[in-house]
């Protein structure tokens, strides 16, 4: 094992030296003398540099800037039993002793078609004053839909997409007194080329509604998968159908009525008894008017007038559950005499 320390190097001025230390030992705790050891500086002052530890498995490295401004990464590298190893990484901010402003970069702009994620790949580098400490935030500036990241507080994250569009996303960067901005350009495309492979109902592109069966092609045994469902403008928001998804035919059951109206994805993900692995999807259409919980009506079954007080009898239907109700209105108020009783709609 390689060691280079200290771990974390502190701000250093163009005009000093920076010390680091090489450690090695191996896997039994036993250090590793005369082990030839070579230390690679990238960045603003790159070199590589062939050292041997001494009695005591250590070696010291000491180097200048030649007087660039800007952040190094040094590691160290050795042969030991004919495999190479490598130290941790070490950055080494140099500063010219005023500071300076974070260099951040978003990324190169990136075209992904639904659901896949983009891969952010930002880069921050700073001079380490006047605290040695960056923050640094992704955020939204311009999109048609909402994007969810999965470290907004890394420069290197991924992004998940709910709507097709153009996206401009900014990473910022801030040392506790000056902050840079970049901003990259994410283009989500829709996929208007799905394959849906094994999955023979319901057919892509189609429109659906109450109980949707789902089924294989024939001549298709799956023997492990995992069948999910997600909005298309939400694939954060997946539901899981089957985690455990075998056999043929029928494999699942989609209830439309408990959807909202729009457009879904349907996702397999299975291997077969050829031991085949294989994705498919379709695109479906949530349908329908007739849904639990969605739909009131009020009827009005008869007006009865009556000197001094007039008499409505109604009924109010809310998905399963409805209501005949009785009100009695007067011209200085009103009250009413409700009977409800349970109805079952036909879907």
């Amino acid at each position: 094992m390689l060691t280079l320390s200290p771990n974390q190097a502190l701000p250093i001025h163009v005009q000093q030296v920076e010390n680091l230390n090489v450690a090695a030992q191996g896997a039994d705790g036993v250090v590793l003398s005369n082990l030839p050891v070579t230390v690679t500086v990238t960045g603003v002052n790159p070199q590589t540099r062939p050292l041997t530890t001494d009695g005591t498995g250590q070696v010291g490295f000491a180097y200048a800037s030649d007087p660039l401004v800007g952040v190094d990464q040094v590691q160290a590298s050795a042969f030991v039993n004919g495999t190479m190893i490598y130290s941790n990484v070490v950055s080494v901010p140099w500063n010219s002793g005023t500071n300076q402003a974070p260099v951040v970069s978003g990324g190169q702009p990136q075209t992904i078609i639904l659901p896949a994620q983009a891969t952010l790949s930002g880069r921050v580098t700073d001079d380490g004053l006047p605290s040695n400490a960056v923050t640094t935030t992704w955020s939204v500036l311009t999109g048609p839909g909402t994007v969810t990241f999965d470290d907004a507080t890394q420069p290197a994250t991924a992004a998940t997409f709910t709507t097709p569009g153009t996206y401009t996303l900014e990473l910022s960067a801030s040392d506790g007194a000056l902050t840079t901005n970049s901003t990259v350009v994410i283009t989500v495309n829709a996929n208007t080329n799905l394959s849906s492979g094994w999955i023979l109902n319901p057919v892509n592109s189609s429109a659906i509604s109450g109980q949707v069966p789902v089924t294989l092609v024939s001549g298709i045994t799956l023997v492990s998968g995992t069948l999910t469902y997600f909005p298309s403008n939400h694939p954060e928001a997946a539901v899981t159908l089957s985690a455990n998804t075998t056999g043929s035919g029928q494999i699942a059951t989609l209830d439309a009525t408990l959807l909202n109206n729009g457009g879904y994805f349907i996702i397999l993900n299975g291997t077969n008894s050829n031991n085949v692995m294989q994705t498919s999807q379709v695109y479906v259409t949530a349908t329908g008017d007739y849904k639990p919980g969605r739909v009131t009506a009020t009827i009005t079954d008869l007006t009865a007038p009556a000197p001094g007080l007039p008499i409505q009898i109604q009924r109010t239907t809310t998905a399963w559950c409805g209501a005949h109700r009785a009100t009695l209105g007067t011209a200085g108020g009103s009250a009413s005499i409700s009977r409800r009783r349970l109805v079952r709609l036909a879907m």
